[in-house]
């Protein structure tokens, strides 16, 4: 039996450290996930050229940061029992 060398770059959940993505929706239209200037989360067109539009998992943190707000992680509202999706200063906190 062989064992795979486990990919230092890789968490548990299948996040590549450093390495940027989209949260593209699974609806028909396939729109990405943007972060606007009022910190709230929108669907928009995918533009590559969008720093808002990309996203990156921390490993430090365990968070999910954005491309144009470094320091500025991906929340729900209301500890996780809300409805809308934010971005807010990297809290690191577990719920």
């Amino acid at each position: 039996m062989e064992h795979k060398k486990e990919d230092k770059r890789t968490n548990l959940d299948g996040f590549r450290v450093g390495q940027e993505f989209y949260i593209v929706s699974r609806l028909p239209l396939g729109k990405v996930a943007y972060a606007h200037s009022n910190n709230y989360v929108y669907l928009g067109k995918l533009n590559r050229n969008n720093k808002a539009q990309r996203w990156t998992f921390d490993l430090k943190t365990k968070t999910i940061t954005n491309g144009w707000r470094k320091n500025y992680s991906l929340i729900i509202s209301s500890s996780g029992n809300g409805p809308y999706l934010q971005i807010s200063t990297t809290n690191a906190r577990w719920f």
